[in-house]
């Protein structure tokens, strides 16, 4: 091993490079992504042209440091980059601030950590019970901003947490925009724009049933066949992602698609930068839908007119809060976009109607001027100078973290620094209890077969391992093809197969480097996975050590993929490294493992999975289960199934950092399962 490469290494070195001199204070700005930089672009180069001796931290993700670099050439020598896996895996109390935008990203243990937010609140999405536990100081845009946090504790039933401090700020982003400093003349010359036509911006949201998914490419015909006007689109951040990031994009390359319009259409022009506000400074007229941009709209007093978008709403966020009653909320300001303050349209086909009626009527859009100007903005136009004021005030009152002290993390975080014969003998002992009941069990059975009795493990997931693989071998065929056609349930026929095949059209095992399995058993999914994903790196948990020779002798000798296997303690994934998997997936195994335990291991996977990884698993829901299908089970010498609240399972992931992404449902047992695919956050 390359020492140099090896974590404790590379956290010592961080431990010299971020020594102090007298007075000297550390700032870490979190790089969440490069669509970020604009939210905190104004606050970083503030705080450096004030503070010219303190030492500045560029938190980074997957070499995102040296476009970062590029932006900032002018005072890049001031920062020291660290890459965030690296960050977070150990505790640097020397870090006087910790400043991000991404509120999914969280605080950093044990140092003062702020979250600014990368857009006004919108979508019911802006906090969780986590984000809030995990952060020391809010910094609010507006009293709508507040609001939305008013509404949350409310929804949730919670007290304002006593360590949570919140500021009155404003936006820095919108500044230059609200002082007028943006050149329009010469975006319109470099864009090639008509300056004697308006222009009309359409900068939807992303989300599943905004207006982008469901009708984005024709309301983009509809406007570009207007021909007297500049039609300009603008993407959300999230759709510079892969297409192969279904939360972010809905598994389309919009830039591509939209990119063939331009083809079409001389009036078009799609916008490939980041930066929304040359467009917002530019544009006469908006049309969106739930999209935050809105409200940066609504500042400049410009109409904006919104598509509604019932399918948010209705389906996709009674889908991620079912235990919520969301009935309400589509009327809310702080979810609703702003809707209130603009024309609002039922049918797309009505947008050149309510662009000339917004034209004809300059004075009445958008409603409520004055309120506006109230509501949305502290500060306006001196947001950025109001947020560094407050950092120097925290930086030179001293004030430390208040928030709960993170056993977990530090156990966690220890442990990954111990050498591995350390490791080893721990996991041993660990398991030792465990090991000891399984030798014992193996004894008994070994006297208790004489008179033709044996011990073992009641419930569907417990297949002898000798006698399966023996008789597969016999008939010729897989171990899930023999499994399978055995049932007498035809249903069951082919379950594997449609099971994969459902992950595949959720675009689950695509850019998958290392997959993790919980409960692998017969390797039927493994082999899958490994078929179409092809990861270099499969790890497994499993008990039963029958299955595990079977796995090793099969799979362990792979020149294309590494098997690497963990002893399993039935509810953490503690042998894993933080943020190292593409997905987690487990099959037949929640069905009968205590809820709790199931919650422990959708926290772990939180914890394993990179941004952007999947979870997936089946479980049994009350829908799973009807009056017919219980006297099945109770008819058979089967007991394990436990049943989860489908209302819980939504709660408890979107807090631990997931986004819902789908379900299926599929036959199991004497009843069925349903299956949740959820993405960690980016």
């Amino acid at each position: 091993m390359d020492i140099y490469k090896s974590p404790l290494y590379q956290a010592i070195k961080l431990k010299l490079d971020l020594r102090k001199i007298t007075n000297q204070k550390i700032v870490a700005f979190d790089l969440a992504s490069l669509g970020e930089i604009q939210f905190f672009e104004p606050v970083l180069r503030l705080y450096a042209k004030n503070k010219p001796d303190d030492k500045i931290l560029i938190i980074y993700r997957d070499n995102t440091n040296h476009q970062f670099g590029k932006l900032f050439e002018d005072i890049g020598d001031r920062f020291i980059y660290i890459e965030n896996e690296l960050l977070r895996s150990f505790f640097y109390p020397e870090i006087d601030i910790f400043i991000t935008t991404e509120q999914y990203s969280h605080g950093l243990d044990f140092v003062y950590s702020i979250v600014l937010f990368h857009g006004q609140p919108s979508k019911g999405l802006t906090f969780t019970k986590e984000i809030i536990n995990s952060f020391d100081a809010l910094f609010f845009y507006g009293p709508m901003h507040k609001d939305a946090f008013k509404n949350f504790l409310t929804d949730w039933n919670i007290d304002h947490p006593n360590h949570l401090d919140t500021y009155e700020i404003g936006y820095p982003k919108s500044d230059n925009l609200l002082n007028g400093h943006i050149n329009t003349i010469d975006l319109t010359e470099s864009l090639h724009l008509d300056p004697t036509k308006k222009t009309l911006l359409y900068a939807p949201a992303f989300n599943e049933g905004a207006s982008l998914r469901k009708h984005g490419l024709e309301i983009i015909r509809i406007l570009c066949g207007l021909n007297k006007f500049n039609i300009l689109v603008k993407l959300p951040i999230d759709c510079w992602e892969s297409n192969k990031n279904f939360y972010s994009t809905g598994g389309v390359n919009w830039f591509d698609e939209i990119g063939k319009l331009e083809e079409v259409f001389s009036n078009l022009w799609l916008f490939r930068d980041f930066k929304i506000d040359p467009l917002l400074a530019l544009s006469d007229i908006l049309i969106t839908c739930i999209s935050s941009v809105s409200f940066e709209f609504l500042a400049l007093q410009k109409p904006v007119i919104f598509i509604e978008t019932p399918e948010y709403f209705n389906n996709y966020l009674k889908s991620i809060f079912p235990q919520i009653d969301t009935s309400s909320w589509a009327s809310r300001t702080t979810i609703n976009g702003g809707k209130e303050f603009g024309l609002v349209i039922k049918n797309i086909y009505d947008l050149p109607k309510a662009i000339m009626q917004v034209l004809d009527n300059p004075d009445d859009y958008p409603f409520q001027k004055e309120y506006i100007k109230q509501y949305i903005l502290y500060n306006p136009g001196h947001a950025t100078v109001t947020a560094v004021n407050h950092i120097f005030e925290i930086l030179n009152s001293n004030r430390k973290s208040r928030r709960p002290f993170p056993f977990s993390h530090l156990f966690r975080s220890l442990y990954k620094f111990l050498p591995e014969p350390i490791r080893s003998a721990a996991r041993f002992i660990k398991h030792l209890p465990n090991n000891f009941f399984n030798r014992s069990l193996r004894k008994i059975n070994l006297i208790i077969n004489y008179f033709g009795f044996t011990v073992s493990k009641s419930g569907m997931g417990y297949i002898d391992p000798a006698q399966t693989i023996h008789n597969a071998q016999k008939s010729g065929l897989s171990i899930c093809d023999y499994l399978e056609n055995k049932e007498p349930d035809k249903r069951k026929h082919g379950r594997r197969n449609r099971i994969i095949n459902k992950l595949a059209e959720y675009n689950t095992l695509s850019s998958c480097t290392t997959a993790l399995e919980i409960g692998p058993g017969t390797g039927m999914y493994l082999e899958k996975v490994l078929e179409l994903a092809k990861p270099i790196r499969y790890e497994i948990y499993e008990t039963h050590r029958g299955w595990i020779n079977y796995l090793k002798s099969k799979f362990e000798k792979s020149s294309s993929c590494t098997l690497v296997v963990h002893t399993a303690n039935g509810h953490s994934l503690d042998q894993t490294q933080s943020n190292s998997c593409n997905i987690v997936h487990a099959h037949g195994v929640f069905v009968y493992i205590p809820i709790l335990n199931t919650l422990h291991y959708i926290s772990e996977s939180a914890r394993v999975l990179a941004p952007g990884g999947f979870l997936v698993f089946d479980c049994l829901t009350e829908d799973c289960l009807n009056y017919n299908d219980a006297k099945r089970w109770l008819e058979s010498s089967m007991r394990f199934p436990v049943i989860i609240q489908h209302s819980l399972l939504m709660e408890y992931t979107v807090n631990e950092g997931f986004v819902f992404i789908g379900k299926f449902t599929e036959v199991y047992g004497f009843s069925r399962v349903n299956y949740y695919i959820f993405r960690k956050k980016i």
